[in-house]
């Protein structure tokens, strides 16, 4: 488990980090993850997106991929830099009403969850705003 960061790492503007599964970023480092402009959070079984997302406030890149989430939650449409979001490999059976949660998104990967229909609403409100969808 990771305790801390040294200070100069952040100094340094970091803009990628990978943690594996049992390596923790304390939540008293959250100032740094402003910096954050690519997150892989793949393969943590995480259950859902919490409002801890938002302190990724400079994120453009967001991997949940291979998780449990089974919905997106309030908390993304916060991240006003996302533009690329990997939900593969998760529980999602529905995208109702993702048009209002999803901010600036461009590409949205949602390959391999059990959702049966993103027709009406949701591609209507995404369409020429939505580059890519998966």
């Amino acid at each position: 488990m990771v305790s801390a960061l040294p200070d100069p790492i952040f100094a340094m503007a970091v803009v990628d980090l990978l943690l594996d599964k049992d390596q923790v970023l304390p939540i008293s480092e959250q100032e740094q993850w402003q910096c954050l402009e690519e997150v892989d959070f793949s393969f943590n079984d995480l259950k859902k997106i919490d409002e801890s997302v938002r302190l990724l406030g400079s994120v453009q890149k967001l991997n949940i991929s291979h998780n449990s989430v089974t919905e997106i939650g309030g908390y993304l449409q916060h991240l006003t830099c996302l533009t690329e979001l990997d939900l593969s490999s998760n529980g999602i059976s529905s995208v109702q009403q993702w048009n209002q949660l999803l901010g600036n998104v461009k590409k949205l990967i949602l390959s391999n969850n059990a959702i049966k229909d993103v027709s009406g609403e949701f591609i209507n409100t995404l369409d020429g705003k939505l580059t890519d969808l998966n």
